[in-house]
């Protein structure tokens, strides 16, 4: 007879529970969803109580977002041991600059103001995007406290969190137009995703308007916002490393505390940005901001 081995429990070992197309909001007509992911312990699969949100925004170039594409990526950050959500926004064809921001100032009320129903600790809220949606959680992030790009819905509660996670985020539009071309000759887009997304026939047609879109327009030494942590790819062929740069000198101008991790050979949105070392960094950021 073969000896039987053993294994043992952890107090760490979590599955994730999974709750799909939570409707957090409708605007335009258009029911606005999250994807909600729960870590759950393995004694009786109970979710555990008030654990730190972590807020997740699908990129999509502001068109429409595929919003369970990273769900098994995120799952695996929330199996960490964080209450996450992956939003969806208001894409371009509905509703241009800044509804993408005030629905995801919407979420992370709503999230807030279910966070015993859910298992939330609302004081520890953070935000994290890629691409688009880094840009959209970034705006929402350095808005939360000023009353601007804001819909006021479930205004009576705080869109605030602690800090914000970039994931090669387009900062400046304006400075990527020469790329209009490509979407048009490769897409087949009458006009780009990024012009769609400013509500103009191009980017380079309406300076100001375009302007109002610039991340760094929303930092400024004399308001406060959370602290930054950004990862660009170095290979990114979508949204140019050099955006994140930008980013970085309007941090450093306005003396804001940030991180910048360069991803040496990550094209866009790589596989990279979900790995270990990753999310190693990222639960370190978490944790050394948390209230």
């Amino acid at each position: 007879m073969r000896e039987i081995k053993q294994i043992y429990a952890k107090e760490t070992d979590r599955n994730v529970r999974y709750t799909p197309n939570v409707v957090y909001a409708v605007k335009d007509g258009t029911e606005l969803k999250l994807q909600l992911l729960q870590p759950v312990s393995y004694e009786y699969d109970r979710i555990h109580p008030k654990l730190p949100c972590v807020i997740f925004v699908q990129g999509s170039a502001w068109l429409e977002q595929d919003i369970y594409f990273n769900v098994p990526q995120i799952a695996a950050f929330a199996m960490r041991g964080y209450v996450t959500a992956i939003v969806q926004y208001r894409h371009s064809g509905i509703a241009p600059f800044p509804a993408q921001i005030m629905d995801v100032k919407t979420a992370v009320r709503f999230l807030r103001m279910h966070a015993d129903a859910y298992g939330i600790d609302p004081e520890q809220m953070f935000l994290w995007g890629d691409s688009s949606g880094a840009h959209s959680a970034m705006g929402a992030a350095f808005t939360a406290a000023r009353g601007i790009l804001d819909d006021g819905v479930y205004g009576e509660v705080s869109a605030e969190v602690n800090a914000v996670i970039d994931v090669n985020a387009p900062v400046d539009l304006y400075a990527m137009r020469e790329e209009e071309k490509q979407w048009k000759d490769i897409f087949g887009f009458p006009k780009s995703p990024r012009a769609m997304f400013i509500g103009a026939a191009s980017v380079g047609e309406d300076r100001e308007l375009t302007d109002r879109t610039r991340t760094a327009a929303l930092i400024t030494k004399d308001d406060s916002i959370p602290p930054v942590l950004i990862f660009h790819g170095d290979r990114d062929s979508v949204v140019p490393y050099s955006q994140s740069e930008l980013l970085k000198e309007a941090l450093d101008a306005a003396e804001k505390e940030y991180e910048m991790y360069a991803v040496i050979g990550s094209d866009h949105s790589g596989p990279t940005m979900f790995s270990k070392e990753v999310y190693d960094i990222m639960e370190n950021f978490i944790c050394r901001n948390m209230k």
